[in-house]
C-alpha cells in the first residue's frame, strides 16, 4: 500500500518529535532521571505513561516518575530506592517490567538483585519484604499487555466507566494469547502494517465494558485500549489492532494537522454539511477514514489468504470486512465532497481513493453479498450470523 510507504517517514519524524517533547519535560523536571540513561538510548522517552503523567494535573499523585522509568533502566543503573503509587488493590505497576504487591497506596520500593544480573523491586514495609506480583506479559517481542490496572490507566477512562479498569486482569488472562496470534496474522498477511504497528505500539490494555468503545489517545501515546466486550476472536483483534494502532500511527504522522486542511482542522463536519448531529472535527474524520482503509485492506488480505480454516471465523471476517468497507465508502464520499483539503490532504485523499478502488475491484465477489441490517456503531457477529448463513461466500 503506497499510502503507508509514504507516511512511514512522517510517522518516524512524528515519533522523534514526541520523544523530543518528553525528553525536554524530563530534563526540565527531573534531570537526575535523564542522567541515568546512556545518551544513545532514547527509547524510554516514548514510554506511554510519561505522556499520561505529564498530561494529567494530578499525574504525580497517580505515579512517580521513578516508578514509570525504572523498568526501562538497565539492572545496573536502577536506583536503590524509589517512591511508587499503588492502585486500590495494592498493586504497583512498573511499566515495561511488572507488578509488585504493596500495602497502602504510597510506598517505597527497594531494588534487590535477581538471577543472572537482573534486578527487581520489592516493597520494604515495616520490615516485611514482599515478592514481586508478576513480571509483565510481552507479546510480539516487546509490546506489553497489561495484566492489571493502575491509577494512570484509570484516569484515561471516562469517570462514568471506572469499573472498566477492574476488568483488565481478567481480560488479559482471557485474550493476551489471542492478541499475539492476531499480531502474527497481521505480520503474515501485511508485513508493512505489522512493522508500523510494532514501531509505535508499546502497550495493549484489554478491558470489558458495555459503556466504552475501544480507543487510543495521545495522553498515552503508544497504547491501544481494546474492549473485549465487542469481540474476543482473532478476527476482532485483527480489526481492532489495525484500527486503534492506526490511530496511534496517524497521530504521529500528522502532528501538523493544520497542513491537511484549508480551514481550521477543528471545524466540525456538521458545520460544513448542515448535519448538526455530526460533531466530528475534520481531523477526527480524517483519522477515521485512514483507519477504515487500514482495516478494510487488512481484513481483505485475510480473506484472500484464507487465514482461518474454520468456516465460522472466515465468515466473521467476511462480515467485518463488508461492515468496515461500507463505512469507509460512506466517509470517503462525504469528506471528498467538502472541498476543504490543502495539498497534503488532497494527496492523502487521492491515496485513500486508490485504496478504495483497488478493494472494490479485488473483492467484487464479496462486497454487498451479505445483510448488515441491525448493525450499530460496532459490528456484532451475533447479529450478522443470525441474518447470514454460515455458507456465505468469502
Amino acid at each position: 500500500m503506497d499510502m503507508l510507504m509514504q507516511l512511514e517517514s512522517r510517522i518516524k519524524a512524528g515519533q522523534q518529535e514526541f520523544a523530543g517533547i518528553m525528553g525536554e519535560l524530563l530534563r526540565r523536571f527531573r534531570p537526575d532521571v535523564v542522567s541515568q540513561f546512556e545518551h544513545r538510548d532514547q527509547t524510554y522517552v516514548l514510554e506511554p505513561f510519561l505522556f499520561t503523567y505529564f498530561s494529567l494535573p494530578d499525574g504525580p499523585r497517580r505515579a512517580s516518575l521513578d516508578q514509570i522509568i525504572a523498568g526501562h533502566l538497565p539492572a545496573s543503573r536502577r536506583p536503590d530506592r524509589i517512591p511508587a503509587v499503588a492502585d486500590r488493590a495494592g498493586v504497583v505497576h512498573l511499566p515495561g517490567a511488572g507488578y509488585v504487591e504493596a500495602t497502602g497506596s504510597a510506598v517505597q520500593l527497594r531494588c534487590v538483585p535477581g538471577e543472572q544480573g537482573a534486578a527487581w523491586y520489592q516493597v520494604h514495609d515495616s520490615g516485611v519484604e514482599r515478592r514481586p506480583y508478576r513480571p509483565c506479559r510481552l507479546v510480539n517481542g516487546g509490546i506489553e499487555v497489561m495484566s492489571h490496572g493502575s491509577p494512570l490507566v484509570a484516569a484515561l477512562f471516562d469517570a462514568s466507566d471506572e469499573k472498566a479498569v477492574e476488568t483488565i486482569a481478567a481480560s488479559s488472562e482471557l485474550c493476551a494469547v489471542i492478541v499475539q496470534n492476531s499480531l502474527d496474522i497481521i505480520g503474515n498477511v501485511w508485513p508493512k502494517l505489522h512493522g508500523i504497528l510494532t514501531s509505535v505500539l508499546r502497550r495493549v490494555v484489554l478491558f470489558e465494558s458495555a459503556a466504552s468503545n475501544s480507543f487510543a489517545t495521545t495522553r498515552a501515546h503508544g497504547t491501544v485500549f481494546c474492549n473485549i466486550g465487542l469481540g474476543r476472536s482473532e478476527a476482532f483483534f485483527i480489526e481492532d489492532l489495525a484500527h486503534q494502532g492506526g490511530h496511534v500511527a496517524f497521530a504521529a504522522a500528522t502532528l501538523d494537522q493544520e497542513a491537511y486542511f484549508r480551514v481550521p482542522s477543528d471545524t466540525t463536519v456538521g458545520e460544513l454539511t448542515g448535519e448538526a448531529r455530526d460533531r466530528r472535527s475534520l481531523y477526527v474524520a480524517l483519522h477515521g477514514i485512514f483507519t477504515e482503509a487500514l482495516m478494510s485492506h487488512c481484513l481483505g488480505l485475510c480473506l484472500e489468504q484464507r487465514v482461518f480454516e474454520d468456516a465460522c471465523r472466515q465468515h466473521e471476517l467476511l462480515g467485518r470486512f463488508n461492515f468496515i468497507f461500507a463505512r469507509f465508502t460512506s466517509d470517503l464520499r462525504l469528506l471528498s465532497e467538502l472541498g476543504v483539503f490543502a495539498a497534503d490532504g488532497r494527496e492523502l485523499l487521492d491515496q485513500l481513493h486508490a485504496i478504495w478502488t483497488d478493494l472494490t475491484i479485488r473483492h467484487a465477489s464479496r462486497l454487498g453479498t451479505v445483510d448488515l441490517a441491525g448493525q450499530g456503531y460496532n459490528f456484532s457477529y451475533e447479529r450478522f450470523s443470525q441474518l447470514n448463513p454460515i455458507g456465505a461466500r468469502g
